[in-house]
């Protein structure tokens, strides 16, 4: 995620959006304004984490899945109908990131990459 990916990242996401930056929350509503914040919600040091994570750095909880910490999180939404999905089946449904937080720690990968020059 390193290169601009404005309408992939838009067509992930599950409105609203929480961005939190210095414990202060951005609500993003839309496609238009995430567009508008693209590059302080998905900032070199967001995208750089999300690059570098493998699935060995995806946990998660009863909030939903996250890597880095908890710089990004995200969950699949399966409609109550369905009940309990195979794990084969989850692919079909709608993948959603619901918040993205800023200041955590970063992969060693992503310090030397970020750092000012």
């Amino acid at each position: 995620m390193n290169e601009d990916k404005r309408q992939d990242a838009a067509s992930l996401v599950s409105y609203p959006l929480k961005s939190y930056r210095h414990g202060k929350a951005t609500i993003i509503s839309n496609k238009s304004q995430l567009f508008a914040k693209y590059d302080s919600v998905f900032d070199a040091p967001t995208r750089c984490a999300i690059r570098y994570a493998g699935e060995d750095d995806v946990w998660g909880n009863w909030r939903g899945f996250t890597v880095a910490q908890g710089v990004i999180w995200w969950d699949r939404i399966i409609p109550r109908s369905v009940g309990t999905a195979q794990l084969a089946a989850i692919s079909k449904y709608r993948f959603g990131v619901f918040s993205v937080n800023h200041g955590g720690p970063l992969p060693k990968e992503c310090e030397t990459a970020t750092a000012p020059k």
